[in-house]
């Protein structure tokens, strides 16, 4: 499935917080698969971030990035976050495992956990008719 490196970054933060749950056994190996897969992504897009972070930062005498409070003290912030969101903008062909929708039926029994709106949302991308 084709999703922007932007999707990857929020599906692979979504999943994360589903996968702890207790889910029927089909939506729990999709969701456990998924996340690998967009976790992998989302580790090569944070270094590409800090990448562009460093060669917009400001450098010391040795030419190392300064950082201030846990962050990069920016040279020039606007070229950054132009750059960093062109870069999230580029599509990525992610291998989904998909599951039909009527998994979610199973959600109602009271030993599974119910996935709020918001999760369901979350989840969306990879439910199948």
């Amino acid at each position: 499935m084709k999703m922007t490196l932007a999707d990857v970054k929020v599906r692979q933060q979504a999943l994360a917080e589903i996968a702890p749950r207790r889910l029927p056994g089909k939506l729990a190996y999709a969701i456990g698969k998924n996340l690998m897969a967009l976790q992998e992504a989302a580790e090569l897009i944070e270094r590409q971030r800090v990448a562009i972070a460093e060669s917009y930062a400001k450098k010391d005498e040795e030419g190392k990035p300064i950082v201030k409070d846990n962050s990069y003290d920016m040279e020039n912030m606007e070229a950054f976050k132009t750059e960093f969101g062109e870069f999230l903008a580029e599509e990525e062909e992610i291998e989904v495992r998909t599951v039909p929708v009527s998994v979610l039926e199973m959600l109602d029994e009271a030993r599974f956990y119910a996935l709020s709106p918001a999760e369901m949302i979350a989840i969306d991308f990879m439910l199948e008719e």
